[in-house]
């Protein structure tokens, strides 16, 4: 988890505000990360959901597709709980999903092409964000 925090710090434009672990149980989610950002040019504050994919331990199918679907379906509107939560930002939290495994990061990738919502995804190898790539 730490190198992505350093992957956020070093983004162009954008200074990190927050940075919170295990959030979201309220609305059946455990995001690995939340974090919130500042675009330096515009001001504009910007969510994101990291989500950490151990994917050279775990065969197991990806589950937080649909469940971020369903969460953008029930809470992703303007006046949500969730969006309240947030401080009423202009769009949903984007998912950032960052993996170990490039296989699993391919199968991951499909089942992002495969979303019907209008969730942003990411998708990220560990590896290329550890040596500067992503």
């Amino acid at each position: 988890m730490s190198w992505v925090y350093v992957w956020f710090m070093r983004k162009q434009g954008e200074t990190v505000l927050t940075w919170e672990t295990e959030e979201l149980k309220e609305f059946g989610l455990r995001v690995d990360a939340l974090c919130s950002t500042k675009i330096l040019m515009t001001g504009e504050i910007r969510w994101y959901c990291i989500e950490i994919d151990r994917g050279s331990v775990s065969r197991h199918k990806f589950r937080k597709i649909d469940i971020y679907d369903d969460l953008y379906l029930k809470e992703g509107v303007a006046g949500s709980k969730l969006m309240k939560k947030l401080g009423n930002p202009a769009r949903f939290p984007k998912v950032i999903i960052v993996t170990d495994d490039p296989k699993h990061g391919q199968k991951i990738r499909r089942l992002v092409a495969e979303s019907k919502t209008k969730v942003r995804y990411e998708v990220h190898l560990l590896s290329a964000i550890k040596e500067g790539l992503a």
